[in-house]
């Protein structure tokens, strides 16, 4: 029995750097110390956003379950091994022996160990009910939203010209954009492509189920009323313009009675017909105050008259300009309806498209989920998942999107309000701080984590609100830099819902007794000659930060956009500082990688100079020649290249493309052209790229290189983690992370950018029931669209504020030591960053040649402290990194001999390549794959392929690789009231099935009690007898295997 039981459901409001994964951690294994048996932790679920997130809260778990059971940790000393202690009631000696068995029982059946992405959660649930939705079992899950919405709009734009229908409205939709702006129609597909963006948008998506619904004739009785309502708004500008004419006249006014002539030409320009600008400038406000609207020059019986007159002025301007905004929003409104209302041919191109290529994107599952899944009973869902979770942690719940979260709540419900065999409910722990919420654009919806602190939950259950105050990442400059610029920034916002975010919720205590340092530099808008000022000032400081005992990789420069990032890593090369950024490692920008890029498109088209010029050029250096480049090209270019590879001893060809698998003929490439590296990092990933591509597109070279063309830029290497530089990230990338010394150029952006956003806007007090939503450019035009106008423009206007403020606290809450601060004072009078920088009171203002410094704290040399915290030591768990970082998995280093311990990982990567393996035709496949993404080396390849064969050629077990037998690879089997099974191989055939369990090291009993517990339940489900087998694989020895039958 525990002493202190938390409460069921908990809300942590987590600032920057309070240890928020540290927290995680903790009540994980709160929960998963006090459960009655060791396979507790498959009962517990948590879900995080991104897969490093997910890497890093499994390895702390595993890590301190590792120094609770084999270190000589003192855990009293340790606060987490002292509050597990405290908050258990358990004694030391229990809590090891604790840990060491949890940790056995994780590593056993790892793959249960669910500390996943939420992604990857409804996944598995999209998964588990693909044929209750209709998909087929081994449909494939697309993240690249962009190519597929452009295969959409594509086949749509095909039907121009074959369906009347459609070419007409798109015709119309061209010409209205070409008669408005004088665009030209290539903008038609960007439009398009806007509006099939709002099919996956989740914030969305209840405005465009409504458009989406609605019939054809609904929507050609709209255009009709919008083409209605144009004219009469354009009817009754003009009439009014004439009217007020005609009263001029009468009164003998004309335009030199006016002030500068402005009110007269405006009534001239209606009933002209020209519309624009009809309420720019302060001419209405003087009429409503009113001011004179004449010259003091002009005579008195015309001022009386003018005066006589101004009750009818003002009458018939407010008329006019009530038209003029409608007629504004109708404009506004037909700017958008055509895309808007091929929402419904869009969205059903996008099922078409998903059911013929077996594609589903990952963006529509919470859709799918939403409208399918959740009508049924919770304990079915469970059921099917197999699994029963009860207790949820939810991490970075800030950027959870309201239909996540809508998915989530019946079964958290559920856990929440049933009692298990302790007669206790489950638990729901919530982690988040809206300060960071920075990913709208993708779904997340900061409000409902807001909501959830200050109203009522969703549940039949209290929460528990706590914060996180104190800071355990910064020192006190840096923290205390941040409070005074967090609290002199609520004087300069203008929502009351931010000036609390961004006041009481961002104020911390600290908790490192470091100093820091922060330094902020504005500098004069001067010198327009001046390449870039902000990196010529980061230099002198990545230096003088060497000086102090830094080194290159302590240091990030955190930037908004890539572009800024591209010129930051330019000018630092320059200046020869190496620099790290994700386009340093793109395969495109490899030599290597480019050659072999240049024969898929020589073999297409061998008349591509250019290209062909590069691919000789890379093969020049291949021998000591007199010859100089220049004439090496003169002399081949207008040759085939297969004669000069013939000359050079290449047998290479374009006709091995005909015949051959692509993946084949660019590995037979790699070995045939000398200067290319099979085991060059960037050629495994462009093969690896290959290989995936291959197994799930059309295998032709010409597909790939369309494929590669439009998305080389994308393809990178992960950053080894030995490369020196200074890392240059945008701050979406630097989320989450921490750094010893952090650059932030460009801290000087405008506020309210001119975005090309949109807002929904509810038009039924303006329009009437007969087009009552729209979609329209978020602008301050929307002020004059009635009271639903002004609401729409002050909630997008308080999101962006929110979303600008929260990218900038993100960045200045990353460096753990010493933040650096750039700003240009051009927009300090603005509503922009530097506007707010400005108004900080300094401690000490320092003027120099790179403009006006203002310090906090002081800069010192790095203590041998502190670089043990810039340079970490190596902990007991180590990485083993392939081509791409999702692959990463986590193994426990125990003490033993290095060629013990090699053998041992060998193990781990043999029983989940046999995991993979279904027939016996399919080994090759499977091998050649890992080898590329860099799994086993060519010589394990070479010698796994024998093993296996071997294995599956064997006399007792050989039927059981055939096709005869539909295979389940490690699938879990969920038993009542009992844990969950989970087999390695099972196999079911027409008259009988099978059990083969995989097993490394020596027999022992309880490998058998396990495996025919296995087979009494696949005999119960399947009704069929089951011939059972262990297979005992000896790593050490030379490729030898034992075949166990079990009776």
């Amino acid at each position: 029995m525990t002493k202190d039981i938390p409460a069921p459901f908990q809300i942590y409001n987590a600032s920057a750097g309070s240890g928020k994964t540290f927290l995680l951690v903790q009540k994980y294994l709160l929960r998963l110390l006090s459960g009655r048996s060791d396979e507790y932790f498959n009962r517990m679920l948590a879900l995080t956003f991104t897969n490093k997130a997910v890497f890093e809260m499994k390895y702390r778990i595993l890590l301190q379950l590792h120094e609770f059971a084999f270190s000589d940790l003192k855990l009293d000393d340790d606060p987490m091994g002292k509050t597990l202690l405290e908050k258990l009631s358990i004694s030391p000696k229990e809590l090891k022996q604790r840990a060491e068995r949890s940790l056995k029982v994780i590593l056993h059946d790892y793959a249960a160990f669910d500390v996943i992405t939420l992604d990857s959660f409804t996944h598995r649930v999209i998964r588990t009910f693909a044929k209750d939705l209709g998909l087929a079992y081994n449909f494939d899950v697309v993240l690249e939203v962009q190519d597929f919405l452009e295969q959409i709009v594509d086949r749509v734009l095909d039907r121009v010209g074959k369906q009347p229908e459609l070419t007409q409205t798109l015709v119309e939709f061209t010409f209205e954009k070409m008669d408005d702006n004088g665009t030209s129609s290539w903008e038609l597909r960007q439009n398009l492509l806007n509006a099939a963006e709002l099919l996956l948008n989740e914030n969305d998506r209840i405005q465009v189920q409504k458009i989406a619904a609605m019939s054809s004739l609904e929507r050609k009785s709209q255009q009709v009323f919008l083409k209605q309502k144009h004219n009469e708004q354009i009817l009754s500008l003009t009439s009014i313009g004439k009217q007020m004419l005609l009263l001029f006249q009468e009164n003998g006014l004309n335009a030199s009675h006016f002030n500068r002539g402005t009110l007269f030409n405006r009534f001239s320009n209606l009933a002209k017909g020209e519309f624009k600008d009809f309420d720019k400038g302060q001419l209405y406000q003087n009429i409503l105050c009113g001011k004179p609207l004449y010259p003091k020059k002009v005579p008195a019986d015309i001022q009386r008259c003018i005066d006589g007159l101004s009750d009818t002025i003002k009458e018939n301007f407010e008329k006019a300009l009530d038209f003029f905004f409608q007629l504004q929003l109708i404009k506004d409104i037909k700017k958008q309806w055509i895309p808007l209302n091929l929402l419904t041919t869009l969205s059903k191109e996008l099922d078409a498209y998903q059911n013929e290529t077996n594609k589903v994107l990952l963006s529509t599952f919470n859709e799918r989920i939403a409208k399918e899944i959740l009508l049924q009973p919770t304990p079915y869902i469970y059921e099917r998942l197999g699994e029963n979770y009860r207790h949820y942690f939810l991490d970075e719940f800030q950027d959870t999107s309201s239909l996540q979260w809508k998915n989530l709540i019946p079964l958290i419900e559920t856990a929440l309000t049933s009692l298990n065999e302790d007669d206790r409910t489950g638990s729901l722990l919530l982690v988040g701080d809206p300060k960071q919420s920075i990913y709208r654009w993708r779904g997340g919806d900061v409000n409902q984590f807001i909501d959830l602190i200050n109203l009522k939950p969703p549940f039949q259950i209290e929460k528990k609100v706590n914060a996180l105050k104190t800071n355990y990442r910064s020192s006190k400059s840096v923290v205390a830099f941040n409070n005074a610029l967090y609290q002199c920034l609520t004087q300069h916002l203008e929502y009351p819902e931010n000036k609390k975010l961004f006041g009481e919720f961002a104020q911390q205590d600290f908790f490192s007794e470091e100093e820091g340092y922060v330094k902020l530099t504005f500098f004069p808008d001067e010198n327009p000659f001046e390449e870039n000022p902000y990196t010529k000032r980061i230099i002198t400081d990545i230096k003088q930060c060497e000086k102090q005992g830094y080194s290159l990789n302590d240091m990030v420069v955190l930037v908004r956009k890539k572009t800024q990032a591209e010129r930051v890593a330019k000018d630092l090369s320059a200046a020869n500082i190496p620099t790290i950024t994700s386009s340093s490692l793109q395969l495109e920008e490899n030599d290597q990688v480019k050659f072999l890029a240049s024969l898929l498109q020589l073999n297409f088209n061998p008349r591509d100079l250019e290209c062909k010029k590069e691919h000789l050029t890379f093969l020049y250096p291949d021998k000591e020649r007199e010859e100089d480049l220049h004439q090496f090209l003169f002399e081949r270019i207008p040759r085939r290249l297969e004669e000069i590879w013939q000359e050079e001893g290449i047998a290479f060809n374009f006709s091995f493309f005909d015949h051959r698998n692509l993946n084949t003929v660019l590995q037979k490439a790699c070995f045939l052209f000398p200067r290319i590296e099979i085991e060059n990092p960037y050629v495994k990933a462009f093969l690896d790229l290959v290989f995936d591509f291959s197994q799930k597109e059309q295998a032709d070279s010409l597909s790939f290189l369309n494929f590669w063309n439009k998305k080389k830029e994308a393809h990178k290497l992960s950053i080894p983690e030995d490369s020196i530089g200074v890392k240059i990230l945008t701050i979406h990338q630097a989320k989450g992370l921490e750094y010893p010394i952090v650059f932030f150029p460009y801290a000087d952006s405008l506020i309210q950018t001119n975005h090309q956003e949109k807002v929904w806007l509810s038009t039924q007090s303006i329009l009437g029931d007969q087009l009552s939503l729209a979609w329209v450019g978020y602008s301050k035009k929307l002020l004059n669209y009635g009271p639903e106008g002004e609401h729409a423009y002050r909630k997008k206007r308080q999101e962006v504020e929110m979303d600008a403020w929260n990218i900038f606290y993100v960045a200045t809450t990353r460096a753990s030591q010493q933040l650096y601060l750039y700003a240009n004072e051009k927009n300090k009078e603005k509503d922009s960053y530097v506007k707010v920088l400005n108004d900080l009171i300094p401690n000490k203002q320092v003027e120099c040649d790179q403009g006006i410094m203002h310090e906090w704290g002081s800069l010192t040399f790095l203590s041998s402290k502190n670089k043990d915290k810039a340079s970490p030591k190596k902990n007991t768990f180590e990485r083993i990194q392939t081509a791409y970082p999702y692959e990463q998995k986590l193994v426990l280093q125990m003490p033993q001999s290095e060629a013990r311990e090699q053998a041992r990982l060998l193990g781990l990567r043999i029983h989940d390549l046999l995991g993979k393996i279904n027939y016996q035709d399919e080994v090759e496949s499977v091998l050649a794959a890992a080898y590329l993404q860099g799994e086993i080396t060519q010589e394990e390849q070479v010698k796994l392929f024998d093993l296996f064969v071997q294995l599956m050629q064997n006399d007792k077990i050989n039927r059981f690789y055939s096709r005869d037998y539909k295979v389940f690879n490690e699938k879990a089997i969920l038993v009542p009231q009992q844990k969950v099974l989970r087999p390695d191989r099972v196999g079911v055939g027409e008259k009988e099935a099978y059990v083969i369990d995989y097993k490394t090291g020596k027999p022992k009993p309880e490998h058998t009690t396990q495996v025919l517990a296995y087979a009494e339940w696949i005999k119960k489900v399947t009704q069929k007898k089951v011939s059972v087998f262990l297979v005992y694989l000896d790593i050490e020895a030379d490729n030898c295997f034992d075949v166990v039958p079990i009776s």
